[in-house]
């Protein structure tokens, strides 16, 4: 009987010992791969001029083009237009002509981004970059202007 316990005694160690081992291991390793990803994040995503709003090498990529576009900006109802409120149209005269584009196309016109990314001949996540970046542009501007 003695020898029976000592056998299921050091079979139960050794299955301890390596679920142990196996759980510190993952947590070493998930250590490892955070750090790594934080002390060197992907050259494209680092920001081209050092600002927190400039384009990035990812942002100069193009997006694969399957159908040409015209960007339509005559169209009867215009993003200006719409506006009744006299800071939200300040706002929106702050922004680049290409923001105005993407804003207008995304909320009046009411395209998918990929297609904006076609008509543009960019990415996708450059198009909703852009739009965060408006976005952010009109919502300091209007936290400023109360």
């Amino acid at each position: 009987m003695d020898s029976l316990f000592l056998k299921h005694f050091s079979l139960y160690r050794l299955v301890k010992y390596i679920a142990t081992l196996s759980h510190f291991y993952s947590i070493d390793f998930d250590k490892r791969s955070r750090q790594e990803k934080f002390r060197s994040p992907m050259i494209l995503d680092r920001p081209i001029d050092g600002s927190e709003y400039e384009s990035t090498l990812a942002d100069l990529l193009t997006y694969e083009q399957q159908q040409q576009y015209e960007i339509d900006m005559e169209v009867e109802l215009n993003l200006m237009d719409v506006i009744g409120n006299d800071e939200l149209f300040f706002a929106l005269n702050k922004l680049s002509e290409k923001e105005l584009q993407i804003l207008h196309l995304i909320f009046i016109e009411n395209k998918k981004q990929v297609d904006i990314a076609r008509l543009f001949d960019e990415t996708p996540q450059n198009v909703t970059k852009t739009k965060k970046r408006a976005l952010k542009k009109i919502q300091r501007q209007l936290k400023n202007n109360s």
